[in-house]
């Protein structure tokens, strides 16, 4: 998710600013009714159980999608933000690529060992089988789904926010409600899981022609041409720091969700996934709530007639609050209403759903500061991200027993609020209070 952009306003007449506005709300709006529209789907065409086991294949997958691009995607963020990239001759998209085919190499590798394991289970532990026929599309998924959430992140970091949207809401929520609407009861697990590996695999097409349509391709004249010590200090930064910040994040937004894969019954995997899908919407609808309430660009507007830098970051914060409380606002008000619709065990889970949507107004709420942080202050952040993913898996390990669902979304909601918090501390701190020459 994107915020305000700190710089020139958007080129083109008031009345070109609202109609772009427009299409991105509602291409938002789309990907977040996709994304509901699938959960809903899935619980529906699915018993209770098969929803757990469904779920458990979805966030094993994702997990280990995060973990094997994190690194990466943090050095990329940084490179597109700009500090990086001032530091080598190598153009974003050569970048991209030859990462891209870093994450796609680890991923088969890491899915092939999985793949023998999945082989010898299912010799092994015959009653496993069921189980092991749903895991295995979600494995040969991940390859896919890293590469596309990965050139994701790039667009969400070059604030092309739309085509990020496309890839990450769009294309693997239509296949998996395509399937869910054709598929029989008896085989609608399966078909469903096969979906998913479909929709990663056309995300990660949508995602190789967007990036190639936002970043310019080549090197201009008179540019230098990059030397094997660029690459060899951009895979350096991803080793170490980056490596370790990629971790840590995995383990945050991943990790206590995986304990419970592990420890848990599927049928709690099952709730928490469901009320954790309604609740990212507020991440996918952020941007245009902005933008378009306040009409014609006004707040990025009213940004950079502020003339300093601590100011442009509250007048974010104070936009990114009001905008991430509104559509929270709206899903208190529909998702209870939608969870009782469900029946059970759906119908109780307005309280797992309020701790996580909380979680998300935080990440929304204060995503200016943690962004500003990572242009220009990374080690507090590294710092931070360690520290609130090791709280968040204590909790997780030390409560799933004993609470379940509760454990894992309170545990997410502690490291969350860590993260932000110490962000937004640190981005007030380091602001400074000089004054900026308005734009040209």
């Amino acid at each position: 998710m994107t915020t305000i952009v700190m710089g020139k306003a958007a080129p083109g007449s008031p009345v070109d600013q609202s109609v772009n506005a427009a299409g991105e709300l509602a291409l938002r709006l789309t990907g977040a009714a996709l994304q509901v529209i699938a959960t809903v789907v899935v619980v529906r065409a699915l018993a209770p159980q098969a929803v757990g086991i469904y779920f458990e294949g979805f966030v094993i997958a994702l997990a280990l999608a995060s973990l094997l691009r994190g690194k990466y995607e943090m050095l990329v963020l940084r490179y597109v933000l700009g500090e990086s990239a001032q530091q080598t001759c190598i153009p974003v998209i050569d970048l991209l690529t030859a990462l891209s085919k870093r994450i796609a190499i680890r991923c088969v590798l890491v899915c092939g060992v999985l793949l023998v394991v999945i082989a010898d289970l299912d010799i092994m532990e015959p009653r496993l089988r069921a189980f092991l026929d749903t895991f295995l599309p979600f494995v040969l998924a991940v390859p896919f789904l890293a590469v596309a959430l990965f050139l994701s992140s790039a667009l969400r970091a070059a604030r092309r926010s739309i085509g990020s949207t496309i890839i990450s809401a769009y294309a693997v929520n239509l296949a998996v409600i395509l399937s869910g609407l054709i598929a029989s009861p008896e085989n609608a697990l399966v078909m469903m899981s096969w979906a998913f590996v479909a929709g990663s695999a056309v995300a990660s097409v949508i995602g190789i022609l967007l990036v190639r349509k936002v970043f310019p391709a080549g090197l201009k004249r008179g540019v230098p041409q990059p030397c094997v010590a660029d690459w060899r200090q951009i895979y350096g930064l991803a080793a170490f720091d980056y490596g370790i910040a990629g971790l840590a994040f995995s383990a945050l937004q991943w990790g206590p969700l995986c304990v419970l894969a592990i420890a848990g019954p599927a049928l709690q995997i099952a709730e928490v996934a469901v009320t954790l899908r309604l609740a990212l919407a507020v991440e996918l609808m952020m941007p245009a709530l902005v933008f378009v309430p306040l009409g014609l660009n006004i707040a990025s507007r009213l940004i950079e007639t502020l003339s300093t830098e601590r100011g442009r970051l509250v007048a974010n914060l104070v936009l990114s609050a009001l905008a991430a409380s509104g559509f929270s606002f709206v899903l208190m008000i529909f998702v209870p209403q939608l969870l009782g619709e469900l029946g059970a065990p759906y119908a109780e889970l307005t309280g797992l759903f309020v701790i996580l949507l909380a979680a998300q107004w935080i990440n929304a709420a204060a995503r200016p500061a943690l962004r500003f942080m990572t242009t220009y202050h990374y080690k507090p952040v590294l710092q931070a991200l360690c520290l609130s993913a090791v709280i968040a898996l204590i909790i997780a390990l030390f409560g799933v027993n004993q609470h379940g669902a509760y454990a894992v979304a309170t545990a997410t909601l502690i490291g969350t609020l860590v993260l932000n918090a110490h962000s937004l501390l640190a981005a007030l701190r380091q602001s400074s209070g000089q004054v900026i020459a308005p734009p040209a």
